[in-house]
């Protein structure tokens, strides 16, 4: 009988433990701190602040005019907005895959018109450098 009593005296004091702590762990976040949480990407960053860590990266290696890097930070927040959206795609399909060889087309064709000849041909090959260097990275990774 004794054990009995201690049993449901252990019981009812661990049940009134655990209802009295606070079940509410996180902090009540808004919908629009969730949304900007979705929107960051690469690092946390917002499009916004990784348009311009770009184009900062491409003034010094091209040395791009300040008309040039207005005009290749715009083509950058656009193409990283789009690269956005064509990642909430649906899988399958080959549909993201063209959408996004679409988007790099057309932002090829804006800096092609943005920047000078040899600008581009620089461009050219620091893109072809990074596919090299993220080829070498997923080859270690599988």
């Amino acid at each position: 009988m004794k054990k009995l009593m201690f049993f449901w005296v252990f019981f009812v004091a661990t049940f009134l433990t655990a209802q009295a702590q606070d079940t509410n762990t996180t902090d009540e976040v808004s919908e629009e701190a969730v949304a900007a949480e979705v929107i960051k990407g690469a690092g946390g960053k917002t499009p916004e602040e990784r348009a311009a860590n770009q184009t900062k990266k491409l003034t010094e290696k091209l040395t791009l005019s300040a008309d040039q890097a207005t005009q290749v930070q715009t083509a950058l927040l656009e193409r990283i907005n789009q690269m956005q959206t064509i990642k909430g795609m649906e899988k399958g399909g080959g549909k993201r895959k063209a959408a996004a060889k679409e988007t790099m087309q057309t932002f090829d064709g804006k800096m092609k018109t943005i920047l000078s000849a040899d600008q581009y041909t620089k461009f050219q090959e620091l893109r072809e450098d990074m596919k090299g260097k993220m080829k070498k990275r997923r080859g270690k990774q599988g």
